[in-house]
């Protein structure tokens, strides 16, 4: 008999929104991503005991996981991981954080229940834009590449002028969207 997967949450409408998202390509090369599933609750159940197979890891480890593959293609390096135990009875971790790698990408990835206030569950930072997301939402906002001002060609500051003084920083004109229908984008 076949043992088949089940990571459904690969199919949940954040997650499947956010690769339509990444798919456009509006917010350019991704660069860095941070997942967070926080909460703030103590398991008192089977979940929490070593013996019987369980933990965070393995409750929500391979689902988090899992969504970065969908996201992100299977090329991905553990970097770091650690295990926590904070809150629950039990022996088994109810807590991770892990570091995954791409060439240019990097994930982390965290899953606590010790958070009296949630962090935003995706924040997706690329080279032209942003992607910030909760539950219901997720709030985009990106420039054209091929709309941003040219920088001066000189980067050395003119005679005189201290290069702590010198700055050609400018910040580009960007778009906002609020995507609330996470389904049918």
């Amino acid at each position: 008999m076949p043992v088949i997967a089940y990571h459904n949450r690969r199919f949940d409408p954040d997650v499947r929104t956010l690769h339509r998202i990444i798919q456009s390509g509006i917010l350019g090369h991704i660069v860095k991503v941070s997942i967070h599933l926080h909460d703030f609750v103590r398991r008192k159940d089977w979940q929490t005991i070593r013996s019987l197979g369980r933990g965070a890891l393995c409750s929500w480890g391979t689902h988090l996981i899992d969504c970065c593959f969908y996201l992100f293609g299977r090329n991905l390096s553990l970097e770091w991981a650690r295990l926590l135990h904070v809150m629950n009875p039990g022996d088994a971790e109810d807590g991770f954080m892990i570091c995954l790698s791409s060439d240019k990408t990097t994930i982390d990835v965290e899953y606590l229940n010790c958070a009296a206030r949630r962090l935003p569950n995706w924040q997706v930072l690329g080279t032209s834009g942003t992607a910030v997301s909760d539950k219901d939402h997720f709030n985009v906002k990106f420039c054209e590449p091929g709309r941003l001002p040219r920088l001066p060609r000189r980067l050395t500051p003119p005679a005189g002028v201290s290069a702590r003084l010198f700055c050609t920083r400018q910040k580009p004109a960007c778009q906002t969207l609020l995507i609330s229908d996470m389904v049918d984008l």
